[in-house]
């Protein structure tokens, strides 16, 4: 064994001291003072070795720990496990530390070595990112396979009856591929609906619309909307509304109906046939000027485990894929239900047990109505009524042809006389050459030449008293409460969304022409 003298010793250990890759400090273990540290050290605190000896540990290692320590306090004799360093400008990077309890002539030091983990943590840290990436990327993956099973379901129907029925001369088949094709336009119409509604919420421009309404009047025309598939499955429907319900309140009546909507679709869907539903409405809790209301909606079919219930309202997700297979469905319903709770001050939860059914709970906040209930909505039409339009003259303004076909038929029983125009520019010469002749003006938004919104904003320019009031209606696919907002700033003094319905139509025109 080669034998060194004390003057080699030392200098061995200065090179040591001085060029291992990492921070070393000699602490001395009764008063915590440090009482050197190495060159890397100091380079890691980035300011003056002076402003670190003679101070606690604790200011530099370990900071959370002034009072405590591993070493003394649990007799350990090494201590291996992530701290903190604190550098001279107060910065706090992450360490890994090893230290060792050694005896100097009587005086007992910690001898401390740390490395800096800040890179490892921030790779870390963006592997875990990367992670979460993945798994959200491969949850809107697997959403766009749903949504294209879902959307090419309801369109291989739509396209193979219509085939059909071009075909058939059976006055019954066709009535029957007619009816299917209803149906599933119903069905991607309501799709759309969701993706819309999912952008909305996503880009924060979801909005509430308040009236007067009744719980009542929600829980009895849910009921009623669902008639045909309970039959199906001859499944029961129960309704319990507590006596404690007031007879009105006033919030947001078509988006609190696409939540319980949606929950029974989900209960139908999952609950076997001759199984039972349960709808139950009470207020929690009674204040001064709004009222806490829980609605469960509870059924007897197939259930879910812990796990499932946890994936329930994320929204590119769904509970089991197997389930999906099995019943279909976007994952988007729930997310939506669950964020329109939230916009009324509400939560939305589950309980559940495999194999014997679940419920969902909601709970919103509702102002209470302290007036009387209107009978109905401005303008809301409950049951189809063909208006008489007979010696009035709509000017109709729209570049695609098939959609002219559409709302012309839809118009025929009114007996209103129609003009039609292929773009804005032309609507806007049919205008000024026959103003005296038109009592309403439906305009498309999206339009060559000249759009909907500059076609309206020419004909108010042409200054006339006719020009300025003569009712002028968007009929265009931006359904945003912006789009809307925007055709109300261009001149228009409404807005009829596409898909067109009828019964829409009616109510808009019956509005500014009369009955």
């Amino acid at each position: 064994m080669e034998k060194i003298t004390p003057q080699e010793a030392l200098d061995r250990f200065e090179t040591i001291w001085a060029n291992v890759e990492c921070g070393v400090s000699i602490i001395d273990a009764e008063t915590r003072e440090i009482v050197d540290i190495n060159p890397v050290a100091v380079k890691m605190f980035e300011g003056n070795k002076e402003d670190i000896i003679g101070h606690r540990c604790h200011k530099f290692i370990c900071p959370a720990e002034e009072h405590s320590c591993p070493i003394m306090d649990k007799n350990q004799v090494v201590d291996r496990s992530e701290r903190k360093f604190v550098k001279a400008n107060g910065e706090i990077i992450p360490i890994i530390k090893s230290v060792a309890k050694i005896n100097d002539k009587g005086r007992v030091l910690l001898l401390e070595s740390f490395i800096d983990i800040s890179t490892l943590k921030e790779a870390e840290e963006n592997l875990r990112l990367l992670s979460i990436t993945e798994q959200a990327n491969q949850a809107k993956s697997d959403f766009l396979s749903r949504m294209s099973h879902e959307m090419r379901t309801p369109l291989n129907a739509i396209i193979g009856m219509t085939k059909l029925a071009e075909n058939t001369k059976d006055a019954s088949k066709l009535e029957h591929c007619l009816e299917t094709i209803g149906q599933s336009a119903n069905h991607l119409l309501g799709l759309i609906n969701d993706i819309l509604d999912m952008s909305k919420i996503e880009a924060g421009k979801f909005e509430l619309h308040i009236g007067n309404f009744s719980i009542q009047d929600v829980l009895s025309k849910t009921n009623n909307f669902f008639v045909e598939q309970l039959k199906e499955k001859n499944i029961k429907l129960k309704l319990q509304q507590h006596k404690n319900i007031a007879p009105g309140y006033i919030g947001d009546e078509m988006r609190l109906s696409q939540v319980v909507t949606n929950l029974i679709s989900n209960a139908i869907k999952f609950t076997p046939e001759n199984g039972e539903i349960t709808i139950s409405a009470r207020e929690t809790q009674h204040g001064a000027d709004s009222s806490i209301l829980r609605f469960e909606v509870s059924d007897t079919g197939i259930g879910m485990d812990e796990e499932q219930i946890n994936k329930l309202f994320n929204a590119f997700e769904q509970a089991d894929t197997s389930i999906t297979r099995r019943f279909g469905g976007t994952g988007l319903g729930l997310s939506i239900s669950k964020s329109i709770v939230e916009m009324m001050n509400g939560k939305m939860w589950a309980e559940s047990t495999p194999g014997e059914g679940s419920t969902f709970f909601f709970e919103i906040e509702l102002v209470h109505n302290t007036g009387a209930l209107p009978d109905e909505a401005a303008g809301k039409i409950t049951q189809v009524v063909t208006p008489d339009f007979a010696g009035k003259n709509a000017l109709i303004a729209e570049d695609i042809e098939i959609n002219r076909e559409i709302i012309i038929a839809l118009l025929e029983t009114t007996k209103i006389n129609i003009d039609t125009a292929e773009n804005g520019r032309r609507a806007v010469e049919a205008f000024a050459a026959e103003s005296h002749k038109y009592d309403i003006i439906i305009m498309d938004v999206h339009m060559p030449e000249m759009n909907g919104l500059e076609a309206t904003q020419a004909i108010r320019a042409i200054g006339t008293d006719k020009a300025k009031n003569i009712p002028i209606i968007a009929m265009t696919a931006d359904v945003f409460s912006e789009d809307i907002d925007k055709c109300l700033a261009a001149g228009m003094n409404d807005h009829l969304g596409k898909p067109i319905n009828h019964l829409e139509v009616f109510a808009k025109l019956t509005k500014y022409l009369g009955k």
